[in-house]
């Protein structure tokens, strides 16, 4: 009896290319030194799932654009701190697979960092009414006193 013995070597590649772009990012939650950026997935993530997301910004005037997260971040949303009051940004998305970095979103176009002036307005009406009421009833007081 005569046996045969085979081998066989299966080698696979798994083409896997650079994430598209995410979607156009959008601003808001404006504050005097934060921005909160908010963005969609790319529509192709390159044959390989996305394994993080990289915001960059740059002040408007600048050349350079710059990394927010050193380490990428899963959501599709992150809060931009740091900022200088009174200065003008714009922020981009890079997403990121198995394979690299693919390129950059569109621009957000570009933002003022300031106080949220609205955010505080109704807070201060509400307390001068109630100083309003308060001020009120001591005038009152005060007459009932003569």
């Amino acid at each position: 009896m005569t046996s045969f013995h085979t081998s066989c070597n299966l080698h696979f590649v798994i083409n896997t290319d650079v994430p598209g772009a995410p979607g156009k990012p959008t601003v808001s939650d404006i504050e005097a030194t934060a921005m909160r950026v908010k963005w969609t997935p790319p529509a192709s993530d390159g044959g390989s799932g996305i394994t993080g997301y990289v915001v960059q910004q740059k002040e408007k005037l600048a050349l350079r654009w710059t990394p927010v997260n050193e380490i990428p971040v899963m959501e599709t949303t992150y809060k931009v701190t740091g900022l200088t009051t009174k200065n003008e940004y714009e922020f981009r998305v890079v997403a990121a697979n198995k394979a690299g970095f693919g390129p950059p979103s569109d621009s957000s176009g570009v933002f003022l960092a300031k106080p949220p002036y609205g955010k505080y307005i109704g807070k201060f009406n509400t307390l001068w009414q109630e100083y309003g009421q308060l001020a009120t009833q001591l005038g009152m007081l005060i007459q009932l006193c003569f």
